[in-house]
């Protein structure tokens, strides 16, 4: 009896076996299922090189390194054939198998060229790697990676960050970035360098909060939140541009009566676009508080609106 019921198992398994469905007979989509979550959006669909948002980032970051502006956009007829000859990236799979593929095509219809390979990314969606036909491999760290809104590359040679958006999807408008004063004396040293006192910190925000968030790893901007994303929050930044940010990257912006004397600030020099600056308050009127910036740099008013305790 139990030589035939280890039989019987033995042929259920055998024939569950060839019953399954093999990767050759697979759809794209029963294939992406099969990933990791994180890696699922990676593989939705294709991904257009937004030319302007890609400047943009670019451009903050810059200006929040050195200080200098590079507020470079496409406009018009030239912003069209940028975004028309901008690459797409699609992620996708070897026909019969679940290997993980990619293919790098450059420009739309008759004037388009295409590269093809295989694509290697971490489960946690970190790192990836495109390797090419001649074994030639690019790596890369992903710095954003939001499903039907945003794929964020920055390529591990010390490249420009690359911003894609779902092919279809509208790209940005030609804006100017975020620029700094355009006179002399504006204080030396962003945000980068500190970090918001955990007291100052919220736990929850709306939509329509003003904030001030961390922009990738650098500096902190002037914001307004959208919605919330997980323990995120995706913001609109003063600029016009779009991001992410998590609740313990940001702080409120407060109301002068919130501010006292002694305070550390982050506030906006001359333009909130730009990134904000810390400094101590040093006096306050019923419109303004002067700030006394960190780097010794002359102190100057400060608007209502335009900073956060920090």
């Amino acid at each position: 009896m139990k030589k035939t019921v280890l039989f019987l198992i033995a042929i259920l398994s055998l024939f569950a076996i060839a019953c399954a469905k093999k990767p050759s007979n697979m759809t794209h989509e029963e294939k992406a299922a099969l990933l990791p979550k994180k890696l699922q959006p990676l593989f939705k669909g294709p991904w257009k090189l937004d030319v302007n948002a890609s400047s943009a980032m670019n451009a903050k970051a810059i200006l929040a390194k050195t200080g200098i502006k590079a507020d470079v956009t496409f406009d018009k007829d030239v912003g069209k054939a940028a975004q028309f000859m901008a690459k797409t990236l699609t992620f996708t799979f070897e026909k019969k198998s679940l290997n993980r593929a990619y293919s790098e095509k450059f420009g739309e219809g008759l004037l388009s060229t295409e590269e093809t390979g295989w694509v290697t990314v971490d489960d946690d969606a970190k790192n990836l790697t495109l390797k090419d036909g001649n074994d030639k491999e690019t790596a890369y760290s992903i710095e954003e990676l939001e499903e039907d809104e945003k794929l964020v590359l920055k390529p591990k040679s010390g490249g420009s960050f690359e911003v894609f958006i779902p092919k279809g999807k509208t790209p940005m408008a030609a804006a100017p970035a975020p620029k700094t004063a355009e006179t002399a004396g504006s204080p030396a040293t962003p945000t980068a360098a500190l970090a918001p006192d955990a007291r100052y910190k919220k736990t929850s925000y709306k939509a329509g909060d003003r904030v001030v968030g961390k922009w990738i790893s650098t500096s902190y901007y002037m914001a307004t939140i959208k919605a919330k994303s997980g323990d995120s929050y995706q913001v609109s930044w003063e600029d016009g541009t779009s991001g992410t940010v998590k609740v313990d990257d940001m702080v409120p912006v407060v109301k002068l009566k919130d501010v006292k004397v002694g305070d550390r600030v982050a506030a906006c020099w001359h333009s909130c676009r730009s990134p904000l600056y810390v400094g101590t308050v040093e006096k306050k009127t019923a419109t303004t508080a002067t700030v006394k910036w960190n780097d010794g740099s002359s102190p100057s008013p400060v608007n209502e609106g335009s900073l956060a305790l920090f």
